[in-house]
């Protein structure tokens, strides 16, 4: 026993002369890395479970918190007849769809003797009023006027509706829309629009934008790939390139595809119109979503049908998650209603139901 207790001292001993002889040879760790040799040793041998690892719950309530309430609709307004006519008398013709028709009813124009009058349009549909309003975004005009035949009467309601359609479908041209409002007699209705940007600075955005297309194109090669594999190169291609803005007030370019790909920077619809713009160019249909975050924040995503089916895609949350989410880039990729029901709400009535499961 008294052997044994000798033999142990001897090799303590021998060990601290080791660590002194060391020492002596080489310099100080500096406190980084004893820092970093802590680290090290304080993980290994741990377990998984032992870890402080954020909860699925943890990660979408952050996602929620720093990641909605960036889409808000224009606001609208059923407005009295005779400020529907003030509206019109004091456009500038340049903006106006449709002819100024005037308090008559008849035909417009500035010429007192009709020369440069233009027959005012005539709508007796919804469809016909939507064609209309496409071309007013598509020309980035203020004014609508026309005259109704039949017995259509479109209402505000009517019209939230045919805007919420048209900013599906049209990426690129239903963009920076602040207010609107319908008015007037059913002989002569007034539309009007307000863009939150300039209509000269708009245009150019609007045209800038199919050139940006083009250049993010030849930077993400698709060749060879499956139409899923397509979307994953998507997806991953605007997380990669695509920042969130850091605060409030988001400038009004970032919730455009325009912002997305000129300068890196975008909300959530700047993200999701940006990744409408792509697919639907690759061939692949895709479907721009708004809804609610629970408990509330406008926020806008993607549907993407796969192989007949629809999956919902949220590429802001992809991208968001980044930090905290071993997932990231991946967890909000082709899931479905249930999934996305977790954390939103959306008028599912107007939207295709997606795939009872997630895309395998």
């Amino acid at each position: 026993m008294r052997k044994r207790i000798i033999r142990n001292i001897m090799a303590a001993v021998l060990v601290l002369m080791m660590v002194f002889s060391s020492s002596a040879c080489s310099s100080s760790p500096d406190v980084n890395s004893i820092l970093s040799d802590g680290a090290a040793d304080f993980g290994e041998g741990k377990q998984e479970q032992d870890f402080a690892l954020l909860s699925s719950d943890e990660i979408m309530n952050r996602l929620i918190d720093e990641f909605s309430g960036s889409h808000s609709e224009p606001e609208g307004e059923q407005i009295p007849d005779d400020d529907a006519d003030a509206i019109l008398d004091s456009a500038d013709p340049d903006s106006v769809i449709g002819g100024n028709g005037g308090n008559d009813g008849g035909t417009g124009g500035n010429s007192t003797d009709g020369s440069d009058a233009q027959e005012t349009l005539a709508i007796a549909s919804r469809q016909e009023l939507k064609q209309a309003m496409h071309q007013m975004f598509d020309e980035t005009k203020e004014v609508l006027n026309f005259r109704c035949e039949g017995n259509y009467l479109p209402d505000i309601d009517e019209l939230s509706e045919v805007y919420l359609e048209l900013e599906r479908e049209d990426p690129f041209d239903v963009i920076c829309l602040g207010r609107y409002g319908i008015g007037g007699s059913p002989d002569n209705m007034t539309v009007y629009y307000e863009y939150n940007l300039e209509t000269d600075v708009l245009k150019q955005m609007k045209e800038e934008t199919r050139t940006l297309l083009e250049q993010a194109e030849s930077e993400i090669n698709i060749q060879g790939m499956s139409d899923y594999e397509i979307v994953c190169e998507v997806n991953d291609y605007l997380c990669d390139t695509i920042v969130y803005p850091e605060s409030e007030p988001y400038a009004e370019e970032t919730h455009t595809a325009y912002s997305a790909f000129k300068n890196g920077s975008a909300v959530c619809d700047g993200y999701a119109r940006a990744a409408k713009l792509l697919l639907n160019d690759y061939g692949i249909e895709c479907d721009f979503v708004v809804g609610e975050c629970i408990p509330d924040g406008g926020h806008a995503w993607n549907l993407v049908r796969l192989d007949g089916e629809w999956y919902h895609m949220d590429v802001t949350w992809n991208d968001g998650g980044a930090e905290w989410d071993e997932n990231a880039h991946s967890a909000y990729l082709l899931v479905t209603d249930d999934f996305m029901r977790q954390s939103r709400v959306w008028d599912e009535a107007v939207y295709p139901a997606s795939a009872d499961e997630a895309y395998r």
